[in-house]
């Protein structure tokens, strides 16, 4: 299992913004610079040779608490496990970083065939992953249940 563990307040990937000038369309990236930033990071933490083949991820984005919230409530919030209902869409978050992790983690983010995010309130606002790679079978939807949330229910 690879772990990676990015610093830092979550991001989320932002639309191409396109424009039209002298008669000709065009598109910038405004985030390549970000991209790179992270893409540095994995590679320092990871240097080997990508995996191979089917890949499982875990990712726990931890942000930062609200800024206006009672010091009492601050308080109880670092105590606990508190998941985080910010406005960010996971999707968009999880774009942006499997962009970063793909030709360096794994070689394509199309071979993520079991992803699973969280959203937590942390005093330290990071990005954590935890990659593993997986055999070709998949599992029939009563054993990935029962693997995830440990049931035996036998309604699926």
């Amino acid at each position: 299992m690879i772990k990676i563990v990015l610093p830092g307040t979550p991001i989320r990937k932002k639309s191409t913004r396109f424009f039209f000038r002298r008669g000709r369309a065009g598109g910038q990236n405004t985030q390549k610079g970000e991209m790179n930033v992270l893409r540095w990071q994995i590679k320092a933490q990871h240097p080997g040779p990508p995996l191979q083949g089917i890949v499982s991820v875990i990712t726990f984005l931890y942000f930062p608490f609200p800024s206006r919230i009672s010091k009492k409530k601050k308080q109880q919030l670092a105590t606990e496990r508190v998941y985080s209902q910010k406005k960010i869409d996971n999707d968009n978050c999880e774009k942006i970083y499997f962009d970063c992790l793909k030709e360096t983690i794994f070689t394509d983010d199309s071979l993520i065939v079991q992803n699973f995010t969280v959203k937590i309130y942390s005093e330290d606002p990071r990005v954590e992953f935890y990659i593993k790679q997986i055999p070709d079978y998949a599992p029939t939807p009563r054993e990935m249940v029962n693997l995830l949330y440990g049931t035996t229910d036998e309604n699926i």
